[in-house]
């Protein structure tokens, strides 16, 4: 796999806005002023330095471990570098674009560690072949996992408002259910002080609040970012 480019995105505009656009409470969580506001318009080249030959090991990487029918064919790394508090402080991505708060980039220069920011790349790189390559993945959660699909996207309101919309899987056309001793239950983000995982069991067509930790994911794809690049440790011992 050969890198074409590395592009770093400063007009975020529109495809934030066909994200921002579907969420429909809880929105003064997500960022204040407006997105222009909260995206570095100028990189530091000790950043710039870092992030290049971090994304070229990732880039290497992870041709080693996935699987060459997950792999994008001339795939661009395209990252746009967020301001405090934006998105709960979170590397995400929308479209074919990692977003990437500059602290997060900052502690991890300042580690002098590479594996985190390895392992955020390689996780956010996922989600976008998880775009590209949605049907492969669905086939892989279904014949590896517990988790099952359904044929069509639940409607967090009808559950209720105090949902965050993860902008990893928001653009999915259906939804998952998580099965655990023949038990369905639904993941999802939500913010109470802070944000965190709730889960809902699905019984009789109605979604009730379980007090109880179903899975460490929330959704499939989440669950396959983070399980295919827990063991990258062995890269750099």
């Amino acid at each position: 796999m050969v890198i074409k480019n590395i592009i770093f995105i400063k007009d975020i505009e529109e495809i934030f806005n066909n994200y921002y656009n579907k969420i429909s409470s809880n929105k003064q969580y997500y960022f204040n002023n407006t997105v222009k506001d909260n995206i570095y318009q100028e990189i530091d080249n000790k950043i710039l330095i870092y992030l290049v030959e971090n994304i070229e090991i990732a880039d290497n990487i992870i041709n080693l471990e996935l699987d060459k029918k997950f792999i994008i064919e001339d795939f661009d790394w395209k990252i746009c570098l967020t301001k405090k508090n934006f998105l709960f402080n979170n590397p995400f991505t929308l479209g074919d674009i990692i977003f990437m708060p500059n602290k997060y980039i900052i502690d991890n220069i300042n580690s002098k560690e590479r594996i985190n920011i390895i392992k955020t790349l390689a996780h956010e790189y996922i989600h976008i072949s998880q775009r590209y390559k949605g049907n492969i993945w669905n086939k892989h959660i279904l014949a590896n996992t517990n988790w099952i699909l359904l044929d069509y996207k639940i409607n967090d309101n009808n559950i209720n408002n105090n949902y965050i919309l993860n902008p990893d899987t928001y653009y999915l056309k259906n939804s998952f259910l998580y099965k655990n001793n023949n038990k369905l239950y639904y993941g999802r983000f939500e913010f109470n002080k802070k944000l965190q995982v709730c889960w809902y069991e699905f019984i009789n067509n109605k979604y009730l609040k379980v007090n109880k930790n179903i899975s460490k994911y929330e959704h499939p794809y989440e669950e396959m970012a983070y399980t295919l690049t827990e063991n990258l440790e062995k890269y750099f011992k």
